[in-house]
């Protein structure tokens, strides 16, 4: 068995793995957490990949026993795809790994990954498996806090979903003016994938997910641990690799 360890900026996600099959998925703040320290004595782990937004959260002390294999996931690990993306160096580790993920689910199938996060990121991956790039644009929560922070009069409001799209207040006004706009991009940026690829498979996964996909005309899966399904493709694919 094996862990995927995806480090964000303010919490921890695992997944224990066997093969290709997710055992179990935890967040946690810290390395403190007994969850954490459980899983070394409740699985037998062989390895272990770590992806993490700061590279030196990689050297913090993390309790990981002798003789478990660890792989960092940066830039220059082999991965399963043709990463075609210019700046390589640049590209977040989780926007990579989710669309790596995506495509495994599909059978590796092209795919266009949308992750609804704090900000909203659209990867594609072709039917060559070369991985083309994607949008990023800012997520419902913080366009609701822009709107606030930006001007001299408009509210601050936390995401609630919306019956209609007219706004019979302020509060609503902005709500729905989030809500369906994030909605009525997602519709275009999946119209302009398809128009320039032909067949595609489209997928969503982030906090957000479940709350848009329900909005959709078309109901398109939603899975929430695609990123650690991705790093740990990439984990198993590196088995061969010394690390």
């Amino acid at each position: 068995m094996q862990i995927a360890v995806d480090i964000g900026n303010t919490r921890v996600k695992v997944g224990v793995f066997s093969g290709e099959q997710l055992i179990k998925s935890l967040k946690f703040k810290d390395w403190e957490d007994q969850e954490w320290s459980d899983l070394w004595k409740n699985y037998s782990i062989s390895a272990v990949i770590i992806s993490s937004v700061e590279s030196e959260a990689f050297n913090k002390a993390m309790t990981i026993p002798d003789g478990i294999k660890k792989l960092e996931f940066n830039n220059s690990t082999p991965i399963p795809v043709i990463n075609k993306y210019l700046t390589p160096e640049t590209l977040g580790k989780d926007r990579l790994a989710g669309a790596i993920g995506g495509w495994r689910h599909f059978n590796e199938q092209a795919v266009l990954v949308i992750d609804a996060g704090t900000c909203i990121k659209y990867d594609y991956i072709n039917d060559q498996k070369e991985y083309i790039g994607g949008n990023i644009t800012p997520g419902l929560q913080m366009r609701l806090d822009a709107m606030h922070h930006f001007t001299a009069r408009l509210p601050l409001f936390n995401l609630e979903e919306m019956n209609d799209f007219i706004g019979l207040d302020t509060k609503t006004s902005m709500l729905t003016g989030v809500d369906y706009g994030v909605i009525g991009e997602i519709k275009y940026f999946i119209e302009l994938y398809e128009k320039r690829f032909s067949k595609i498979c489209v997928i969503l996964t982030g906090g957000n997910a479940e709350f848009l996909s329900l909005q959709l005309d078309k109901k398109y899966p939603v899975e929430n641990d695609l990123v650690l399904k991705g790093l740990n493709t990439i984990l198993n694919y590196n088995t061969d690799y010394e690390f």
